[in-house]
């Protein structure tokens, strides 16, 4: 399982090569961002794919990931039981994804 650092670094080089795949190399990170969510959006429209439950379903990925209350990682230690943030040991979500 990633860590949320891992996580970050991986979508950090999918974006830099969809920048530089598309010249947006030079712009803020803000702009790459927004360009690849319009395009990913358009690949979903031409690849049958619903791009409302793809991102429900992400932000479903992300909020079983991050605590809400400090932002600290969750784990669920492998098990059935709930997740807990391993900073503030707030327990976070019961579902699975």
């Amino acid at each position: 399982m990633s860590t949320n650092e891992e996580r970050s670094t991986f979508a950090g080089a999918a974006l830099e090569a969809f920048a530089d795949a598309c010249g947006l190399s030079d712009e803020d990170a803000e702009t790459k961002l927004a360009d690849l969510l319009a395009d990913l959006q358009h690949w979903a429209d031409r690849n049958n794919a619903s791009w409302s439950r793809c991102l429900a379903r992400a932000v479903d990925h992300y909020e079983a990931e991050v605590c809400y209350k400090c932002g600290g990682e969750v784990d669920d230690f492998g098990g059935d039981g709930p997740q807990v943030c391993a900073t503030c040991l707030t327990q976070v979500k019961t579902d699975k994804r």
